[in-house]
């Protein structure tokens, strides 16, 4: 079954490629909508957070202290983007469950893994979809 966010979903590491593919896909066109879409800079903080927290995981090739921190201070950039330009909320709430489920995970590597490959693949779909 293709899931289009992450409500039930209680462990990131469970998540197949099937299903971050289907996610990333609604969420990438509906952020990318050309009415109601949002610009790929409102996002850059979160992805370059992301990027970081990739770097630091093939580094350490373990979930550490550090990482787990700036996962979880990702959510309040999420919030101040929402601020800013409130069609950025579904974004939020996909992403605050997705650090939640990670942060979580029995397997932390593997689910953080999952949850960087999510944000990157809503980035690469927005851009397919048209977005700027």
């Amino acid at each position: 079954m293709a899931l289009k966010n992450l409500d039930s979903v209680n462990d990131m590491a469970d998540l197949s490629p099937e299903n971050i593919d289907s996610i990333s896909n609604y969420f990438g066109e509906m952020l990318a909508d050309r009415y109601n879409g949002i610009k790929t800079n409102q996002v850059r903080n979160i992805f370059s957070s992301v990027q970081s927290i990739r770097t630091k995981l093939k580094t350490s090739k373990k979930f550490t202290d550090d990482i787990h921190n700036e996962l979880i201070l990702i959510k309040p950039k999420l919030a101040y983007a929402v601020g800013r330009q409130n069609k950025v909320k579904p974004l939020y709430e996909l992403l605050s469950k997705g650090i939640q489920v990670t942060v979580n995970s029995k397997d932390k590597e593997k689910g953080l893994k999952n949850f960087i490959q999510l944000v990157e693949s809503i980035v690469a779909y927005h851009k397919f979809y048209g977005g700027n």
